[in-house]
């Protein structure tokens, strides 16, 4: 019976335990909640092996993720996600098994994240050079609560950085994009932190894939050749800058619009010397709104001059002696060192024309050193020409073609072998040569003399371009004299013939003095003058006669031809010392007629008887 008792007042002392004593305890706060996290917020209440349940009390309009339970658990863990930046609240009703009621006021934090993600959409697109993005928060971060980091990719190690810039440099060498992360970390004043990623897509940049290019070309050659790269399709294109290289002309830049898919240019050297140059091309892709530009390749071209000979060249040479023309830079000419020279065979103005030859052109073109030079024959009395069609080279560079005009001037050719015979002081008469050019002059050196020293005058001496041969020789004998002469005929072109001999015999002519006699009236008188040449004859006419002088015969000479000797009969009528009887003597020694001299013959009167 006791026992029962007892029973039944623990029962009620029990229920009234809990029916009359229950009561709330106290209140909790959580106020570092970070948006999106998960937290036990019963370590808010400071008790220790309790259990729960709770209810849900007021809750901002900007919290998401609280929610109630019924059922006794030793944690209240809530993931609560807080919208905007300002601070949310979310009030719990939570009884324990005690029956013990508290109210938990949870403080719900913004954590940071980054605001201008627009931004980083509008560059998270594009060849990866020089990336360069300065994020922001939607709420304030610590001075010190920005990193971010990206991993090794491309080929590049992994880089990190402690500020809000982020600064990357990549290239995409393959060929399709790559998703590049980079991983930022950031920490704000109200203690909450965040990781986003931003994801930037590298598009490929061409690469050129060939060795450093060495061309060497010829002035006016074009060069031409597609770099090669990973990349293909219509978006690759190259451009280049004009390299500006003086002495060549040509060059030009390519840009990026002009979409040129291909190196060519065709450079001229304007000089007489190999010009180096160098071309940076930089392979492009052309994107939607953007292009990737690749490293520099480097084009070293080596520019040779090629021959230029701009107008026909024109030499002048007599027959059957080389013309030599070795053509120099000058004006629109450009002659590099050791340019050699080609011809094909000449076409001749005249058939009087011959000698002329072209260089072997089959199977291999023979080349020659200057001067281009042929023996060219003129068989005629006019200038003719020979055209040649000559070629060019130095080195490998052949020049177009160009004439080469050769003038033959001809040659005088004299065939005389006769002997002049002249007279003494008297020019010989040379007879106008046949078939010889027109203006041909005669040139001579001074004549060997036989016997020497017996020949005086300008005849004697050398003459040059005379238009004829007429020395004057005088004769300082009574017998003839020889003078041989070498003579070279000369044209006005300065073409000299061979040279020919002319023997010159020189006849001596009578050279007399006045000649004085004396005769007796009606006697012979016979004058003979001496230091003449042989056979000398003389012819004269009356004489003129002083008062008292009369001819009796030798009024004139008796032959016609002349008289070997001076002869005649003169009287005198008076009785004085006498009278004079004055003579014009013309003397001719074989053909050659000396001058005329006076012969004076004095008359003596007889003498007389007187009675």
């Amino acid at each position: 019976m006791r026992s029962s008792i007892k029973i039944a007042l623990g029962i009620t002392f029990f229920l009234i335990s809990i029916f009359c004593f229950s009561e709330t305890k106290g209140q909790g706060r959580f106020d570092n909640f970070c948006s999106g996290s998960t937290n036990d917020i019963s370590t808010a209440l400071g008790v220790s092996g309790r259990t729960f349940k709770w209810t849900l009390g007021s809750v901002s309009s900007t919290v998401t993720g609280a929610v109630s339970n019924a059922t006794l658990s030793a944690t209240i863990n809530q993931k609560l996600t807080l919208s905007g930046t300002g601070t949310g609240t979310v009030n719990y009703n939570v009884t324990d098994d005690l029956g013990t009621k508290y109210t938990i006021v949870v403080s719900v934090l913004p954590i940071p994240t980054i605001s201008n993600t627009a931004t980083w959409n509008t560059v998270s697109v594009g060849c990866g050079n020089n990336i360069n993005f300065s994020a922001a928060s939607n709420i304030a971060v610590n001075t010190d609560g920005w990193t971010w980091s990206r991993a090794a990719v491309l080929g590049t190690s992994a880089i990190s950085g402690t500020a809000n810039l982020i600064n990357d440099n990549l290239i995409n060498t393959t060929t399709a994009p790559v998703n590049v992360p980079y991983v930022v970390n950031m920490v704000a004043q109200n203690g909450c932190t965040n990781t986003q990623t931003l994801t930037y897509a590298i598009s490929p940049t061409p690469v050129i894939s060939d060795p450093i290019r060495y061309d060497t070309i010829c002035s006016g050659t074009p060069i031409s050749f597609t770099p090669k790269t990973q990349l293909t399709g219509t978006g690759i294109a190259f451009t280049w800058a004009n390299p500006g290289t003086g002495g060549l002309t040509g060059a030009s830049a390519a840009t990026l619009a002009q979409k040129i898919t291909n190196f060519n240019q065709t450079l001229s050297n304007s000089t007489a010397n190999s010009i180096n140059t160098v071309y940076n091309l930089a392979p492009a892709y052309q994107y939607t709104g953007f292009a990737c530009t690749g490293p520099t390749f480097q084009v070293f071209v080596t520019v040779n001059p090629k021959p230029n000979i701009a107008t026909a060249i024109n030499v002048a040479a007599c027959s059957g002696t080389p013309f030599r023309s070795t053509p120099v830079t000058g004006g629109a000419n450009i002659i590099p060192t050791s340019t050699q020279y080609t011809w094909s065979s000449p076409q001749y103005s005249d058939t009087s024309l011959s000698g002329g030859s072209g260089l072997t052109q089959t199977p291999i073109q023979e080349y020659l050193d200057p001067p281009i030079s042929q023996t060219l024959f003129n068989k005629s009395l006019v200038p003719q020409t020979a055209t040649y069609n000559v070629y060019a080279k130095a080195g490998n560079c052949v020049s177009l073609p160009f004439d080469l005009v050769v003038t033959v001037n001809p040659v005088p050719v004299v065939n005389y072998k006769d002997t002049l015979v002249v007279c003494s002081g008297t020019p010989p008469t040379f007879a106008k040569l046949p078939n010889l050019p027109t203006g041909v002059t005669f040139s001579w050196t001074a004549p060997q003399i036989t016997p020497a020293n017996s020949l005086s005058g300008t005849g004697i001496n050398a003459q040059n371009n005379q238009v004829t041969f007429a020395p004057v020789l005088n004769n300082l004998r009574t017998i003839s004299s020889i003078a041989n002469y070498t003579v070279v005929p000369n044209t006005p072109q300065n073409c000299p013939g061979k040279p020919f001999p002319i023997v010159v015999s020189v006849n001596p002519v009578a050279n007399i003095s006045t000649q004085r006699i004396v005769s007796c009236s009606g006697s012979n008188f016979i004058s003979s003058p001496i230091n003449v040449p042989q056979n000398t004859s003389y012819t004269w006419k009356a004489p003129s006669n002083t008062t008292g002088i009369f001819v009796v015969n030798g009024n004139q000479n008796s032959n016609i031809a002349g008289d070997s000797t001076i002869a005649g009969n003169l009287t005198y009528s008076g009785v004085d010392s006498g009278g004079i009887s004055t003579y014009t003597i013309t003397p001719k020694s074989g053909n050659c007629v000396g001058n005329p001299f006076n012969l004076l013959v004095t008359v003596r009167p007889l003498p007389g008887v007187t009675t």
